[in-house]
């Protein structure tokens, strides 16, 4: 019954976590980006949102290494979506640098994160806790990253 609960709520969120991924991509075309660098941070965010989407509706205790393996597609698309939109954000410039560097800095987050959650998958084979303060970190800094892009979106 939760976890029935659980995924309407999940699909009910679906478009807001469609937003977040198209609006960055837009707006960086719109400020003149190379269609090619945008079509490649949307195809990233499209990997890291299935794999939200999955790791929410695939719990942990039914079957922890579906959960796990989309947790990696979470962690890794989303590491990947910040840093080419960060690199995009320095070639076109006209952003503030705290823009770019803080994006740099949540993948870095997401990355240490991914390469932590692989290797006690991989050591152990079996579900552990994964160094929670990186996870948390990794949500916090996606969360105030999609609020600066929010504010830059909001005021072009």
């Amino acid at each position: 019954m939760i976890n029935n609960i659980h995924i309407c709520i999940l699909c009910q969120q679906r478009p807001l976590i469609d937003s977040f991924v198209t609006y960055p991509s837009l707006f960086l075309e719109k400020m003149g980006a190379d269609s090619l660098f945008t079509s490649i941070i949307l195809i990233n965010g499209c990997i890291a949102s299935m794999g939200q989407f999955f790791v929410g509706i695939i719990p942990a205790n039914r079957s922890y290494k579906l959960h796990a393996f989309s947790a990696l597609f979470f962690f890794g698309g989303t590491a990947l979506y910040g840093a080419f939109c960060s690199v995009v954000e320095l070639i076109l410039g006209g952003f503030p640098l705290c823009v770019p560097l803080f994006g740099f800095l949540m993948s870095a987050i997401f990355s240490i994160f991914l390469v932590m959650l692989t290797a006690i998958n991989i050591d152990t084979g079996r579900n552990q806790n994964s160094p929670a303060i990186w996870e948390w970190l990794s949500y916090f800094s996606l969360l105030i990253w999609a609020f600066i892009h929010g504010i830059l979106i909001q005021g072009s």
